[in-house]
């Protein structure tokens, strides 16, 4: 019961299954669900420390199949988990910028 309610509490059930670069946006999969969201959608990028690892979020500008936002974990072998997520944060944040400089250029 504990663990059901970690998960709710916490929103761990929310989160994506994979998130992928493309050329000019995320392909974003969360079960049956996929969508390609372009750099220029994202409102918001950020990230948050829970239970020592670091949660990706995006907040889009208009809401797609997942909602306003989705959240993911940034996995890999090699790195610590909360190194990853902040690189991650960071290099996401700067595509999002360049796409929205490009836009109102």
């Amino acid at each position: 019961m504990f663990s059901l309610l970690y998960l709710w509490r916490s929103g761990t059930w929310r989160l994506a299954d994979s998130v992928e670069e493309q050329s000019d946006g995320l392909r974003i999969r969360r079960g049956e669900k996929e969508v390609l969201v372009a750099y220029r959608q994202i409102a918001k990028v950020g990230h948050r420390a829970e239970t020592g690892l670091s949660v990706c979020v995006l907040e889009f500008h208009v809401p797609t199949e997942f909602g306003s936002k989705i959240e993911f974990l940034p996995l890999t072998d090699e790195e610590s988990m909360m190194q990853l997520g902040i690189d991650v944060w960071a290099h996401l944040e700067r595509m999002v910028t360049n796409a929205q400089t490009e836009t109102a250029g």
